[in-house]
């Protein structure tokens, strides 16, 4: 499982980097590399330690920062919708514990789940405020109408 998300991690910078590559500005690569790295390293981060570190103040704290670097280097306008969806789910489904009853099958199995989706919220929630005040932000440009 770990092996096919780091696959999935580097075929995603990949595409992403065919994309930049389409790009004129050095600064927006860069960028787009930052911000998948900071993607798949948060996402690595939160597998390991939600089974081995939970609510842990530093994990979550740099969770959060790396959160900020996405949302400022990676979300473009076709993807504000997608994002809001997702992380909404995500933030429900955190809340919900929905894992512990597979505690019953191996002791601490459906917490640690339950933490790794904590931990994937925590990150996606610095993603989705930015990401939603930026939409908020492009609605109120003068001359845009809402009716």
């Amino acid at each position: 499982m770990a092996r096919q998300v780091l696959e999935r991690a580097e075929e995603r910078v990949e595409e992403r980097l065919a994309e930049v590559e389409r790009k004129v500005s050095p600064y927006q690569r860069v960028a787009g590399i930052v911000g998948a790295a900071a993607f798949a390293g948060a996402f690595v981060m939160s597998i390991v330690s939600g089974f081995v570190a939970a609510n842990n103040a530093g994990v979550t704290l740099t969770l959060v920062m790396l959160g900020l670097i996405v949302s400022a280097l990676n979300i473009s306008a076709r993807e504000v919708t997608p994002i809001l969806v997702a992380s909404i789910g995500l933030i429900v489904g955190a809340t919900a514990n929905v894992f512990t009853p597979l505690n019953t099958l191996v002791v601490g199995l459906g917490t640690s789940i339950n933490s790794v989706v904590a931990y994937f919220a925590t990150f996606m929630i610095p993603v989705a405020v930015i990401t939603a005040i930026r939409a908020v932000l492009r609605l109120a440009r003068p001359g845009e109408r809402l009716i």
